[in-house]
C-alpha cells in the first residue's frame, strides 16, 4: 500500500509515472518549466538548470559530465523530475533546499516502483494536464 501511495504522489506531482531509463540530452542543456512547474519528459535533467559557459561549474550543470554519467543510473532522471518540480515551484531556491530535497525525491521515486507490478514499466504514460 505504501508503494501505491508513493506512486500516486509521484504521478500527481510530476504529471506522469516514473521513467527508469536514461533521458535524452537537452538541446542547450537547459529547459523552461511548463506552467505546472514540470520538467520536460524523457530528458536528461541531472544537474543545475543553467547554461554552460565553459567554466568549471559546467561539470555540475545539465549536460555536464556528471549529469551525462549519472544519466545511466536507472531512475535518476525520474528522481530529477520530481526534484526539479519541487525546485521549480519553490520561490526560495537555494543550496539547502536543493541538496536537502534530493534524498526525499529519491525515496519517493524508488519507493513508487513498489506501487504496482507494472510501475517500473510505465514509461509511456502521457503527461496529464489539469485542463484536459
Amino acid at each position: 500500500a505504501g508503494g501505491a501511495a508513493l506512486f500516486w504522489a509521484y504521478t500527481e506531482m510530476v504529471g506522469y509515472g516514473p521513467e527508469y531509463g536514461p533521458g535524452e540530452e537537452l538541446k542547450d542543456g537547459t529547459y523552461t518549466p511548463d506552467e505546472y512547474g514540470w520538467a520536460p519528459q524523457g530528458k536528461n535533467i541531472i544537474g543545475l538548470n543553467e547554461a554552460m559557459d565553459g567554466s568549471f561549474s559546467d561539470n555540475f550543470k545539465q549536460g555536464g559530465w556528471i549529469g551525462k554519467t549519472a544519466n545511466y543510473i536507472p531512475g535518476i532522471n525520474a528522481t530529477g523530475a520530481l526534484h526539479d518540480y519541487w525546485m521549480n515551484i519553490t520561490p526560495s531556491f537555494n543550496l539547502v533546499t536543493n541538496v536537502g530535497t534530493m534524498l526525499p525525491a529519491a525515496a519517493i521515486t524508488y519507493g513508487s516502483s513498489f506501487g504496482t507490478p507494472l510501475a517500473p514499466t510505465i514509461s509511456t504514460t502521457v503527461r496529464r494536464y489539469a485542463n484536459e
